[in-house]
């Protein structure tokens, strides 16, 4: 479908740090107005195929990176590297009250990349992080 390929693993390391680094200093807001930044306006295709391997880039990448890069870090570079592929891509964001936990993750095409299918079940979801 379609003709992208998977992004190197420098690439994908040095999203998660640029996001890591953002996050830590300016916080939660400006690190998503920058993933929605450099992500574009693109995204509405789907190439299950493809997401799953920019997703296998991006976690490998997060294995070599001398800090812990954690669901946020990871979910936003996956963003950017799916939505400058022409792929659709949404961030969600769930939690549970008790005990309290919180993740970020990457659906596309109403697909969580690599996550259990029943996270959304498990958590409330809320979508749409705005820039």
């Amino acid at each position: 479908m379609m003709s992208a390929a998977a992004p190197r693993l420098a690439a994908c390391f040095a999203l998660i740090a640029l996001m890591d680094l953002v996050s830590r200093v300016l916080g939660m807001r400006r690190v998503l107005r920058l993933a929605h930044r450099l992500a574009g306006n693109g995204g509405a295709g789907s190439d299950p195929r493809l997401s799953d391997q920019i997703a296998d880039r991006v976690a490998t990448a997060a294995a070599f990176y001398p800090r812990r890069a954690l669901c946020l870090e990871q979910s936003l570079a996956l963003y950017v590297l799916l939505k400058r592929r022409g792929l659709a891509a949404e961030l969600k964001l769930g939690v549970q009250a008790r005990p309290f936990y919180a993740h970020l993750w990457v659906e596309s095409s109403g697909r969580a990349i690599r996550e259990e299918s029943d996270l959304p079940l498990r958590l409330a979801t809320f979508s749409g992080l705005g820039a």
